[in-house]
């Protein structure tokens, strides 16, 4: 095509040179020194000659380009033919028509039915991905891409990989069987040292029975979080509300306030790590309360924790006879507690009149690891 319209193009400028040089030669015919109608004819085949010269290297170049567009192409289908043969997918195309154009060695050797999956997929018109395929023993997974003309099925051998992960899952399972029932055994240890002090409580004297009531209480308070996360689902944290609606019971029961209640608003969870030292706090600030805020045995005690932006806020109040200036270990404990979770404790009377109210605003701690 390539000779042919260099052919055209010289033949044209060729019939133009000779028309134009033949109306000029039969103007001067009278002057030339031979006949005109020879040097037309000389022209012509001048012309001719050149044309076909001219050609032929033409269409001799357009040769060459094309056998090295050709070995160009050769190669470049070698390395990828060579590149898809090596592939550790499993690869096949298939032509419009539905049959084989190429399986790679990985398909051949799987022997997997590609005719089910290319009848599956055949209307899709976006790459779709093959999530699971099951032949014999070993598990799949790839993409049935579209083409204009055809048909990529890539498909890749993840059997180890479910297998690693059914290993994996197991452990784990076995890991959180194990954690569990270690929270189980310590929550069942402090129960044992509580009953322990409890029974030193009775023989001894008034002061020794309060220290060792007050340490009753925390050790319970330590079981009452290992019990939280006992019962959820998630090992690494505690859902709040539950864990201080037990510390709260217990306390009623142990200062003997069955007349005092309790609003609790803490619909918060949080790791383990941040959980138990805001639960001890939480148990000192409401001993406080039962203790010293309601000489009559009545009143009213509010629990809430509340988010503010990427800190949280404890609010402890109460409605009773206010704070005394008296240094108690309780408050000591408590502010040292609100440090480990770079919080701090904030005392105020209430605006109302009455009553104590006491903010720990803190953060949640990130898991620290021991080893």
């Amino acid at each position: 095509m390539i000779g042919g319209s260099t052919s055209r193009v010289l033949l044209a400028i060729m019939l133009t040179a000779i028309t134009v040089t033949g109306i000029l030669i039969l103007r001067v015919r009278d002057k030339l020194p031979f006949p005109a109608e020879i040097f037309l004819i000389s022209l012509t085949v001048a012309l001719i000659i050149v044309t076909i010269t001219f050609t032929a290297h033409r269409l001799n170049t357009v040769d060459y380009e094309r056998r090295r567009n050709e070995r160009g192409l050769r190669r470049t289908r070698k390395f990828f033919m060579d590149v898809v043969e090596n592939l550790e997918e499993a690869v096949a195309v298939i032509d419009a028509d539905g049959n084989p154009m190429h399986l790679n060695r990985a398909m051949k050797k799987l022997g997997i039915d590609w005719r089910s999956i290319h009848d599956r997929f055949r209307d899709a018109k976006a790459p779709s991905h093959i999530r699971s395929l099951k032949s014999g023993d070993r598990h799949f997974t790839g993409w049935y891409i579209p083409l204009d003309e055809g048909v990529i099925i890539s498909l890749t051998d993840i059997t180890d990989l479910m297998m690693a992960q059914e290993d994996l899952e197991r452990n784990i399972m076995e890991k959180e069987v194990l954690l569990r029932e270690l929270h189980h055994r310590v929550k069942n240890n402090l129960q044992i040292i509580i009953s322990l002090i409890n029974m030193q409580i009775r023989s001894k004297s008034h002061d020794a029975r309060e220290a060792l009531l007050r340490t009753s209480t925390r050790v319970q308070t330590l079981a009452a979080i290992h019990e939280s996360v006992y019962g959820m689902d998630s090992l690494a944290e505690v859902m709040m509300q539950d864990c201080i609606m037990k510390i709260a019971e217990h306390l009623r029961s142990v200062f003997d306030a069955m007349d005092v209640e309790f609003h609790i608003d803490a619909q918060h969870t949080f790791n383990v790590e941040t959980a138990m030292p805001l639960a001890l706090i939480i148990n000192e600030l409401i001993s406080n309360s039962l203790q010293h805020a309601f000489p009559d045995g009545r009143g009213t005690v509010k629990v809430e924790i509340s988010r503010m932006n990427s800190e949280y806020c404890l609010r402890v109040m109460d409605d009773g006879v206010g704070v005394s200036g008296e240094k108690r270990v309780g408050l000591e404990l408590a502010l040292n507690l609100a440090r480990q979770i770079e919080g701090d404790l904030r005392i105020r009377l209430r605006d109302d009149g009455g009553g104590t109210d006491v903010m720990v605003p803190f953060r949640e701690l990130q898991y620290r690891r021991r080893l």
